[in-house]
């Protein structure tokens, strides 16, 4: 069992509007897991309610302050999608930068992230918001440390070039491709190495016409996901 997660959802109060999130609960086993799925119910309560990506994470970090008896904390990254004008709003809590490959040159870019702290360690928690224009046939990868800090048999991590160049080579392909893409290339790195941490990564695109690109949720196109917990945790 880990404490990865990512979660995608319309927002009903906000018509037009899609929102995702990419978490990594500190520690591992059950307790990981089980603060996973409370964050998650939190974090998606708290995207209904609240007026975008920052006041969600805040809203969280309110609630999980309050019950910090497990000890353990959550980086995460939230973001909100416009279907209409393309503009994606994000904020940031101590989690990875995302990657970001603009079609119209295919350099692969990390996504600008204010520093901030983790969800759960401390009250007066504060979360930066930032936007982004994401144009046809752009794509953005949301990802967990388990993918940078996959290993190989001579303990070599595949680390952030290695995946940003795998990213490099799949983008253009679309989020279902690039996430297919890039768990091949991690595979062929570990060459059957077992994961040390659980590997998540959300991919998104936007197609032509202005739509997310993926997977489906009701009747809009959305991201392309993996989750994939490493054997023999418990």
């Amino acid at each position: 069992m880990g404490g990865d997660f990512f979660d995608a959802y319309e927002l009903p109060s906000r018509p037009g509007k899609v929102g995702f999130i990419v978490a990594d609960v500190t520690g591992k086993g059950v307790t990981a897991a089980l603060v996973m799925a409370f964050t998650r119910a939190v974090l998606r309560s708290a995207a209904y309610n609240g007026t975008g990506p920052a006041d969600a994470l805040v809203r969280t970090n309110r609630v999980l302050v309050r019950d910090a008896s497990t000890g353990l904390f959550v980086t995460a990254f939230a973001g909100e999608f416009d279907t209409v004008t393309g503009q994606l709003r994000y904020a940031s809590a101590g989690h990875e930068p995302p990657l970001l490959v603009r079609a119209a040159d295919g350099v692969v870019r990390e996504l600008d992230l204010p520093d901030a702290m983790m969800l759960g360690a401390f009250p007066d928690f504060a979360a930066v918001e930032t936007t982004v224009q994401l144009e046809p046939g752009d794509l953005l990868v949301a990802f967990t440390d388990g993918v940078t800090d996959a290993i190989n048999h001579d303990r070599v991590r595949f680390g952030d070039a290695r995946f940003q160049a795998a990213l490099g080579a799949v983008a253009a392909g679309g989020p279902d491709h690039a996430v297919e893409g890039l768990l091949a290339a991690i595979d062929a790195f570990s060459n059957g190495e077992a994961a040390a941490d659980d590997i998540t990564l959300l991919a998104i695109g936007r197609l032509g016409d202005g739509r997310l690109a993926g997977g489906h949720l009701a009747g809009e196109h959305l991201a392309s996901g993996h989750l994939a917990a490493p054997s023999g945790t418990a």
